[in-house]
């Protein structure tokens, strides 16, 4: 059973998944660019190879951007102005690290 606050939150959430696909882009038009801002973080060096040239690392990597289509008044919401999502949910940007 959900409080007032969890109501709005599961209703917001059905709301902005209701014809959200992550397949597609995010953007108004399709035309438009879309920015993704990524930081890289260096947690800790793992290993150095220097005979073979190889470095391990933990990074932590950040990417921030802005889906157009998970966008809420919060006042049709109780002014509930965030929820949290599944990352597996919404559109992610493709980005591979390499040397």
């Amino acid at each position: 059973c959900f409080g007032a606050e969890g109501r709005l939150a599961h209703k917001l959430f059905r709301d902005l998944f209701a014809n959200y696909t992550s397949a597609l882009r995010p953007v108004a038009d399709t035309d438009q660019a879309l920015n993704v801002t990524l930081e890289v973080t260096l947690s800790q060096i793992i290993d150095m190879d220097e005979r073979n040239q190889v470095l391990t690392l933990y990074l932590w990597i950040r990417q921030e951007w802005t889906d157009a289509y998970l966008r809420w008044d919060p006042d049709a919401y109780g002014g509930l102005d965030a929820i949290r999502i599944p990352s597996s949910l919404v559109w992610r940007p493709d980005i591979i690290l390499y040397n």
